[in-house]
C-alpha cells in the first residue's frame, strides 16, 4: 500500500458508520461516548487530558478499516443501503484491481486501480465524502 493518513481515512469511515469515540490512554478510557473524533478530541483539550487520544469506543484506535475486509465490508453493505433522495441507491461493483461506487441522478463515479483492498479503502472514503456534501445540501 502507498504511505496514506490511514486514521483520517478511517475517521471519515467511522462517523459515517456511526461508531462511537472515547478518550483513551493506553488501557483506560472515559465512559463519555462522542458521535464525533473532533467533539471527543475537543473533549480532551478543554478536561486537559494529556496522553489520551480519541479512539472507537471497540478499541482498536481509529479503526481497522484500511487493513481488515471485515470491517470495510460492513461500509460497503451500508454504502448500498444508503440513499441520499430515499430513492436512488448506488451500486458497488469490486473485481480485482478495481472498484466502483455509482450512484445515479447524476451518475458519480468512483473508481480506484491498484490493490483490491487499497482501491475499496480510497473509493470508499471518497464516496462518503461526497455522500456526506450531498446530504449536507438537502
Amino acid at each position: 500500500m502507498i504511505d496514506y493518513d490511514y486514521d483520517e481515512g478511517n475517521i471519515v469511515i467511522a462517523e459515517f458508520m456511526g461508531r462511537k469515540f472515547k478518550a483513551f490512554n493506553h488501557n483506560s478510557s472515559y465512559n463519555q461516548e462522542f458521535s464525533s473524533y473532533d467533539d471527543c478530541m475537543d473533549f480532551i483539550r478543554e478536561n486537559k487530558l494529556n496522553g489520551y487520544t480519541p479512539q472507537l469506543n471497540c478499541g482498536g484506535g481509529c479503526g481497522q478499516y484500511h487493513k481488515d475486509w471485515n470491517w470495510l465490508m460492513e461500509v460497503i453493505a451500508k454504502i448500498e443501503v444508503s440513499s441520499i433522495d430515499d430513492q436512488t441507491l448506488p451500486t458497488v461493483t469490486i473485481s480485482t484491481k478495481y472498484i466502483e461506487i455509482c450512484h445515479e441522478k447524476p451518475p458519480i463515479l468512483f473508481k480506484r486501480y491498484m490493490d483490491k483492498l487499497e482501491a475499496t479503502w480510497l473509493a470508499t472514503i471518497e464516496y462518503i465524502r461526497w455522500y456526506n456534501t450531498q446530504k449536507a445540501s438537502l
